[in-house]
């Protein structure tokens, strides 16, 4: 820039301050580098793109995004707020509906493997869990659990028998 056309007023700047006039103009929330923005970008991209690697299992199964998030950033953090740690993600609570604000909340990993279609459910008592769920509360292996009630168990004989000691080393001396 010249001299003499910054002093006259001619000229503002040396070129950073139209920079910065224009990346304001064209910045929208500022978030774009956001954890929680990465997760409303990759599940428009899940549900639209084909050439993701996830979309075959949402996109091509049907699954959508609410028209209210789907260009809109700002609608989707008014609704579902700021993630809560680099530990969640967002889950449909109902599996088989779309992404919008009534079918979804920030969920931690252990939350999300219960909505696997494949997961053993157990009722008991008129209490309804999964199999790891179960083996946790009543504290054995979930895979003894598994096994008993896929050899015909009793639920409750399942869930509340004593560990076997069959295979407990021998004490015996010989």
């Amino acid at each position: 820039v010249r001299q003499n056309n910054l002093r006259s007023g001619h000229t503002v700047s040396c070129g950073c301050y139209m920079k910065e006039q224009t990346s304001k103009a064209h910045k929208k929330h500022g978030l774009t580098k956001t954890s929680t923005y990465v997760c409303w970008r990759n599940m428009k991209s899940r549900c639209s793109n084909p050439r993701d690697n996830s979309f075959v299992n949402y996109g091509a199964k049907g699954i959508t995004v609410c028209k209210r998030w789907l260009d809109n950033f700002e609608h989707f953090l008014e609704d579902m707020g700021e993630k809560p740690g680099k530990n969640y993600s967002i889950e449909r609570i109902n599996p088989l509906g779309n992404y919008e604000p009534r079918n979804c909340k920030w969920a931690t990993p252990a939350e999300q493997n219960r909505n696997y279609n494949r997961n053993v459910w157990i009722e008991h008592n008129g209490k309804r869990q999964c199999v790891a769920d179960w083996a946790a509360e009543v504290q054995i292996c979930p895979n003894l659990l598994h096994y008993r009630l896929k050899a015909g168990w009793a639920v409750g004989d399942a869930l509340y028998l004593p560990v076997s000691l069959r295979n407990k080393p021998s004490t015996r001396t010989t």
